[in-house]
C-alpha cells in the first residue's frame, strides 16, 4: 500500500502564460466588437433626421397638392401655391414640430404643368428634396 503523494502524478490547471494570452485575445475581441458597434450607433442619429425631413416634406407637399386641388390649376401660382406661405394666419399643420429643422418650398409653372419642390434642412445640414409635378385637368 502506497502511502503519500506519489511525484508521478500530473496536476491539471492553467499556467500563467496561458491565462494571459487568453485575456489578451479576448480584449482584442472586445476591443473590436465594440468598435463595430459604435460605428453603426454613430449613424443611427442621422438616419432619424433624414426620417423625420422625409416625413416633414411629404406632409407640406401634401399641403401644396390639397391648395392645389382647392383653387384649381389656373388660381395655382407663386403666391398662392404653398398655403404656409400666404400672409395672414397659416393652418396649424404649417407649423413645424421640430425646430432645428427648416422647411422651404419653390415652384416653377409651366404652361401645362407646374413643378414643386419641399426641401428640408436637418439639424445636421442634411437636405431632403421631394419633387413632385402637377398638371392642368
Amino acid at each position: 500500500m502506497k502511502t503519500g503523494f506519489s511525484h508521478a502524478t500530473f496536476e491539471r490547471g492553467v499556467t500563467l502564460v496561458e491565462l494571459i494570452a487568453f485575456i489578451v485575445i479576448v480584449s482584442v475581441i472586445v476591443a473590436g466588437l465594440m468598435a463595430a458597434f459604435s460605428d453603426s450607433l454613430r449613424g443611427t442619429g442621422v438616419s432619424r433626421y433624414v426620417t423625420q425631413a422625409i416625413q416633414m416634406a411629404q406632409e407640406r407637399t401634401e399641403l401644396i397638392l390639397g391648395q392645389k386641388h382647392r383653387l384649381g390649376f389656373t388660381a395655382f401660382n407663386a403666391s398662392t401655391y404653398d398655403p404656409c406661405l400666404i400672409a395672414g394666419s397659416p393652418p396649424e399643420a404649417c407649423t413645424v414640430i421640430d425646430s432645428r429643422f427648416t422647411v422651404t418650398s419653390s415652384l416653377a409653372i409651366n404652361t401645362s404643368t407646374a413643378d414643386i419642390t419641399v426641401t428640408v434642412t436637418g439639424p445636421d445640414g442634411t437636405n431632403v428634396p421631394i419633387q413632385t409635378r402637377v398638371t392642368d385637368y
